[in-house]
């Protein structure tokens, strides 16, 4: 639907003059009628400069309610309910709210000057539009965090999160001496990496690779070192195209992971 706003003489009776205009224009559309308040006018001089002021400010509203329009609209995508029903300007829909227009007094007094009033206008406008920024850029990162999470719960073993997929009996824990890693290796490499993970590094304690799981690209094996050549050891390994996770066994993570993606999946 389509809206003209139309400016015309009262001659003596407003609402003659409007009933007059609504009766010629029945049969071709809706006519509402806007009651504008008195304003303070100034002098010609100021409204001339008012006017250019009007058409900058004309533009960067429409381009600011263009640019909501279109982040609401990508933010509903998959949604049922149509943009429409998401447009509202307190809390009425487009069409009933230009219908019964009023002019809010208590917020923008005309005993202001125009010039008052529309740099009220401007400034809040700035206002919507940065905070419109800042909960874009919110969104955005909460998001990509979201991605972040679902993608290490849903990866291949090379990036996944590993919690609940290695498990204590896994590795070898409290020890002064030694740690165990957790290696994702290739499927096409696993011939390669049980010949040669005892020699990548001196102080690898023999036959202690086991295979925890694997998945369609990778299988997932603990290997025992000393801790002093754990750094070394990763070092070797991505060097035979062995990915080394970062991962340390903790009996809480599991939760605390769930925890963290639930939260994440809320606050988007």
């Amino acid at each position: 639907m389509k809206y003209v706003f139309v400016s015309v003489p009262a001659l003596g009776d407003k609402q003659n003059t409007f009933l007059n205009i609504k009766g010629k224009l029945a049969e071709y559309a809706q006519t509402y009628h806007y009651t504008i308040p008195e304003f303070k006018i100034g002098t010609l001089d100021a409204l001339v400069v008012l006017s250019d002021d009007l058409v900058k400010y004309d533009a960067a509203f429409e381009q600011s309610v263009n640019k909501l329009t279109d982040i609401l609209n990508t933010l509903i995508k998959g949604q049922q309910q149509p943009l429409q029903g998401f447009l509202l300007v307190n809390d009425k829909p487009l069409d009933q709210f230009i219908a019964t227009f009023q002019w809010n007094t208590m917020k923008y007094r005309t005993d202001k000057s125009l010039q008052e009033t529309t740099a009220t206008l401007n400034q809040e406008v700035t206002a919507i539009d940065n905070i419109m920024k800042n909960k874009l850029n919110t969104y955005t990162q909460t998001k990509n965090a979201l991605q972040t999470l679902q993608r290490k719960e849903t990866g291949n073993l090379s990036v996944r999160n590993l919690n609940g997929i290695v498990k204590k009996q896994h590795c070898v824990l409290n020890s002064e001496f030694l740690t165990t890693l957790i290696i994702a290796v290739p499927k096409s490499l696993y011939k390669q990496w049980n010949n040669k993970y005892e020699s990548l590094t001196d102080m690898v304690v023999p036959r202690s690779s086991i295979k925890i799981t694997e998945d369609d690209e990778f299988g997932l094996f603990t290997v025992t070192v000393f801790q002093r050549v754990a750094d070394e050891f990763c070092h070797k390994a991505r060097e035979e195209r062995f990915i080394p996770r970062d991962f340390k066994y903790n009996e809480d993570a599991l939760q605390t992971q769930q925890r963290e993606l639930e939260e994440t999946i809320q606050t988007e």
